[in-house]
């Protein structure tokens, strides 16, 4: 499921960067994906001991909603 999202995500926005230039904002680049990287790798090591997915699923969700677009 998580992979399927991934791909859906990077075509779609593939696709987007072949017909027009995305533009990214540097403040996003400084702020955004080092803290989306860290919640990546929070929730793996969560998840990797294979305990229930769902309080992991709390945890990341805490600390990437303050970071979503407004």
């Amino acid at each position: 499921v998580v992979g399927s999202n991934i791909y859906n995500v990077l075509l779609i926005l593939g696709l987007g960067a072949i017909i027009t230039p995305l533009l990214v904002r540097q403040r996003i680049v400084r702020a955004d994906v080092p803290l989306m990287i860290g919640a990546s790798l929070l929730f793996w090591f969560l998840a990797a001991d294979g305990a229930n997915i769902v309080g992991a699923d709390v945890i990341v969700a805490v600390v990437v909603a303050p970071t979503s677009p407004r």
